[in-house]
């Protein structure tokens, strides 16, 4: 979760939408992991089941992959608009970019055709 948060990044600073997201999600996956520990290890032939797999191991599953897998696209989703590029971003980009090309006298790269 720590390399996504570094991605969302944008102009310096993550989305206060997106911090309340991954310190969720952090508390969540952490809470996962500390509900499966406790629970008692009673994984055996009269176990609990939950969706055909033992209690413990269910919960570490949707807790720790499904979840999340719903939850961060959401948020990404929610957020879009304000973490892409801005159109003063795209100037000063396409800027550089000419700039650069300008300095390597024009050249090409990338193109080996």
């Amino acid at each position: 979760m720590s390399l996504m948060a570094l991605g969302a990044v944008r102009r310096g600073h993550i989305a206060p939408v997106l911090r309340w997201v991954f310190a969720g999600m952090f508390l969540w996956c952490g809470g996962c992991f500390a509900v499966a520990l406790t629970l008692p290890a009673d994984e055996g032939a009269g176990g609990a089941l939950l969706f055909g797999f033992p209690l413990r191991a269910t919960i570490v599953l949707v807790g720790i992959a499904v979840v999340p897998i719903l939850v961060f696209p959401l948020a990404w989703a929610l957020t879009f608009d304000s973490s892409m590029l801005s159109e003063d971003d795209l100037r000063r980009l396409r800027e550089a970019q000419a700039a650069m090309a300008r300095a390597s006298g024009g050249e090409s790269r990338g193109d080996s055709t």
